[in-house]
């Protein structure tokens, strides 16, 4: 079953891996030296792609989230149309003549 929203999924889950990457960049240039840890404007720029990543976080549980209803709610409906065909079957005795 093909989800709507998979392509979503993906796209943020992307999103979540530059934002860590852009993060870990920021993290080495300041233990080689190249950046200065009390710089104001690199303290700035390190909050902004946390906040980021914080939020692409939320956006992929979110996504996560709807990911798990949309199963279930597929689950649900199989087991229930299974359910109907087979008690339609028995009660017309159905079931062995033709094969499920």
């Amino acid at each position: 079953m093909a989800l709507p929203f998979k392509g979503e999924w993906h796209q943020r889950l992307s999103g979540d891996r530059d934002a860590e990457g852009r993060l870990n960049r920021l993290y080495q240039a300041i233990e080689s030296g190249i950046a200065d840890a009390n710089d104001p404007t690199l303290k700035d720029r390190v909050a902004a792609v946390k906040a980021e990543r914080d939020s692409i976080h939320a956006a992929v549980h979110a996504s996560d989230e709807r990911v798990q209803q949309e199963g279930r709610e597929f689950a649900s409906s199989g087991v229930s149309a299974f359910r109907a065909l087979i008690t339609m079957r028995v009660f017309t005795r159905r079931f062995a003549s033709r094969p499920l």
